[in-house]
């Protein structure tokens, strides 16, 4: 059997001869299960009793799967800058299906370049001669509407707007507002 990944589905062995009963860590039958078993070296036995019987062991390496985990927002604003992901475990690749919005090496994801839409960010790892993959979806948004956040004591409604608005300026007597569209109109 070999070296194989904990997240590997169950493996059936088979003996030379039938009739015995296999022993250790993460057997069920003839099933060895290597994320019941755990990371490490596992013996595994096969027995067949009786007056003529005999029994042998073999040695089955199980390998940890990194951890292929990432945080990332859900949904940005085409016009929010780069935005860092960050993985559990370093020195994976990233990759995305919007191609070059995403660095393949530091996860920093562009949504300008992205565009609007939703894409999936894909994280894969290799450690131990195991490999894993997450993926997440982040949504870009056009965001037309003004950002409240960025102004100090002005509320404005409805937003977004596509015709007339109220503004509020609170304590503030003294300013200037521009409003523009996204050609700039």
């Amino acid at each position: 059997l070999g070296d194989i990944n904990s997240g590997t589905g169950d493996a059936t062995l088979t003996a030379v001869d039938a009739g015995g009963t296999w022993g250790g860590a993460g057997m069920l039958g003839d099933l060895f299960n290597p994320s019941v078993a755990g990371a490490g070296v596992h013996t595994i036995t096969y027995t067949i009793s009786g007056m003529c019987g005999d029994a042998d062991s073999y040695d089955i390496t199980v390998n940890a799967s990194p951890d292929a985990s990432f945080t990332a927002p859900t949904t940005v604003c085409d016009y929010d800058g780069i935005q860092s992901l960050t993985s559990t475990t370093a020195g994976g690749t990233w990759s995305s299906s919007c191609g070059t919005c995403i660095d393949a090496t530091t996860g920093e994801f562009d949504p300008a370049v992205a565009g609007v839409g939703t894409w999936t960010i894909d994280y894969r790892i290799t450690s131990g001669g195991c490999t894993s993959v997450e993926s997440t979806s982040i949504d870009v948004d056009g965001c037309l509407s003004i950002k409240e956040t960025d102004i100090v004591e002005i509320s404005l409604y409805p937003n977004p707007a596509n015709g007339e608005i109220t503004i509020l300026t609170g304590s503030v007597q003294i300013g200037h507002i521009t409003i523009t569209d996204l050609l700039g109109k």
